[in-house]
This record gives C-alpha cells, sequence and structure tokens, in this order.
C-alpha cells in the first residue's frame, strides 16, 4: 500500500508538480509550467507527525531525532530529504522529489516544453556510439539525472551498465527489467572508493554516478579514471570541483 502523505496527496498525485518542498509552516510546490509557488499552509505539529510516520515507514525505516537530524530516502518513487529541527532552527523541513519510471525527457517533450533542442538528443547518440564519458552540470531541478538517464536508454540493449548512488533516482532496473543493468547503492558501508573493485569485475561498457558530491567528487578526481578504464563514464555533477580535473 502507498504511503498516505495527507494534505501533501494531491500534490503527490498531480503529474505536473516535479518537487514538493516546506519550511514546516508553509508548503511549496514545483510545477513543470507554472514554476514554483506557495500551495498550502500547515497546521503546527503538522509535519512533524507525517515525519515520524515516514521514518517508520517500511521503505524508509530510518531513525529521525536529535542524534540522527537528517533524514534521506526513496518511497513509491519518490526521493525525499527531510531535517530535524534539532538541526535546523526554522523547525523541521521537508524535500520532495518526484522520480517516475519512465522517461521525463524525449525529444516529444524536450519541444513542448522547450527544454532543448533536437540537436541536444542527436549529440547525446553521438556520444553513445562513440563511447564518450559525459559530465551533466546544472543548477538543481535541471534534470541532469533524467536527461543522464535518456542518454543511457539510447545505449545498446546488451550492454552492460553500472550505476553508483546513495539513493535510487534513475529507477533503471524497473524501466529496462531485461537490461544487463547493476545498481549499487552507496552508504556508510560501501563507499565509493569501495565500489571500485566492484566496477573492476563487472566488465561494464558505461558506469554511472546519479548524483557526483562530496566523496563522490574526491573519488572521481583520483581513482575515477583508473577505475572505469574502457568504460564510458557518465555523471550528474553539482559540485564544480568536479570539473576541474588536474
Amino acid at each position: 500500500m502507498a504511503f498516505d502523505f495527507g494534505i501533501l496527496q494531491p500534490f503527490v498525485n498531480d503529474a505536473m508538480i516535479t518537487d514538493i518542498d516546506s519550511n514546516g509552516k508553509t508548503v511549496y510546490t514545483t510545477h513543470v509550467h507554472k514554476g514554483k509557488s506557495r500551495a498550502a499552509l500547515l497546521e503546527p505539529g503538522y509535519l512533524e507527525q507525517l515525519l515520524n510516520r515516514l521514518c517508520n515507514s517500511g521503505a524508509i525505516n530510518d531513525q529521525f531525532n536529535y542524534e540522527h537530524p537528517k533524514l534521506d530516502g526513496e518511497i513509491d518513487g519518490l526521493r525525499i530529504h527531510a531535517t530535524h529541527q534539532s538541526f535546523s532552527t526554522s523547525g523541521f523541513t521537508l524535500s520532495i522529489r518526484k522520480n517516475p519510471i519512465e522517461l521525463v525527457i524525449t525529444p516529444k517533450t524536450a519541444k513542448k516544453t522547450k527544454y532543448c533542442s533536437s540537436a541536444v538528443f542527436d549529440f547525446l547518440r553521438a556520444c553513445v556510439i562513440a563511447r564518450m564519458s559525459v559530465i551533466f552540470g546544472g543548477e538543481v531541478g535541471t534534470g541532469k539525472t533524467q536527461l543522464m538517464k535518456t542518454m543511457l536508454s539510447m545505449c545498446d540493449d546488451q550492454a552492460s551498465i553500472v550505476l553508483l548512488s546513495d539513493i535510487d533516482e534513475m529507477r533503471m532496473l524497473e524501466l529496462y527489467p531485461q537490461r544487463n543493468i547493476r545498481q549499487y547503492i552507496i552508504n556508510d558501508i560501501m563507499s565509493y572508493t569501495a565500489a571500485t573493485s566492484c566496477i573492476l569485475r563487472d566488465n561494464a561498457d558505461y558506469v554511472c554516478f546519479q548524483e557526483v558530491r562530496d566523496e563522490a567528487v574526491q573519488f572521481g578526481k583520483s581513482n575515477g579514471n583508473a577505475a572505469c578504464k574502457g568504460c564510458s563514464v557518465n555523471a550528474a555533477a553539482h559540485d564544480t570541483a568536479f570539473f576541474k580535473q588536474e
């Protein structure tokens, strides 16, 4: 059974809304065509109750308190990020990013929303054919991960693809269950460096870093090229340091 987000559920159900954010008092949504706007007001204590239910749900099942003030997880195709009031002086916060299974950025949708020209898709196809490595950079919410997902969909059906991330945002295994795709979740036990040995043994054609930030930046600069030698490496980068390869 899907998780009930209560007051936020209509926004979760609206396919045109990509992001839902709250500072504990107000709810803001990001609409595909209308952009960001204030959507609702919350009663005092409502968000705290919602977050308590979220962290106890089967999909996330994580601690969320003074000692663990950050909550990250995925539930029903939604990326969840929340902070505890012990960390955020403004109170409890919540950010929800929708991660649909289907391809969001296609030549048809890009033309309709004026996201990019058809030349971008021609370029990505050429990169796939040439086995080139590509870094997708941009601000939060600009479609880096989704465009990288579109590029990977252009790969040969028999290609071996390895995905590295802390949360499965791309949902490639659900979109292409018959393809040779392997997903590695990076956490406190399995770091990017530790995942190197897995990549070396997987005979991968394409290695994809779904999010490049923090430890992933340093890994990409020092070990990434050696670990993924012979592979096409794709990454969505948040940190400009990743582009300053020495």
